[in-house]
C-alpha cells in the first residue's frame, strides 16, 4: 500500500501538467484499492463516495518518504 501511496503522490505533485490532482485520484482509485472483496455482507461498504474519501485524506498526509505527516 505505501508503493501505490507513494505513486498516487507523486502522480499528483504533476497535476499542473496531468489534470490528475488528489480529489481526481482520489474519486479514480479509491473504489478500486479500498473496495471489500465480492463476498461482504455489508452493504454500507460498497459507498465509494467514503473510499475516495479516505483516499484522498491519506494522499493528503502522506509525505514523498512514505510516512504519515501530521
Amino acid at each position: 500500500m505505501s508503493m501505490v501511496l507513494n505513486h498516487l503522490h507523486k502522480v499528483a505533485a504533476q497535476s499542473d501538467k496531468n489534470k490528475m490532482g488528489l480529489e481526481q485520484l482520489a474519486a479514480c482509485m479509491g473504489p478500486v484499492i479500498l473496495c471489500p472483496s465480492a463476498g461482504t455482507a455489508d452493504p454500507g461498504a460498497l459507498e465509494f463516495r467514503k473510499h475516495t474519501e479516505v483516499l484522498k485524506y491519506l494522499l493528503e498526509i502522506w509525505s514523498e518518504k512514505g510516512k504519515i505527516s501530521m
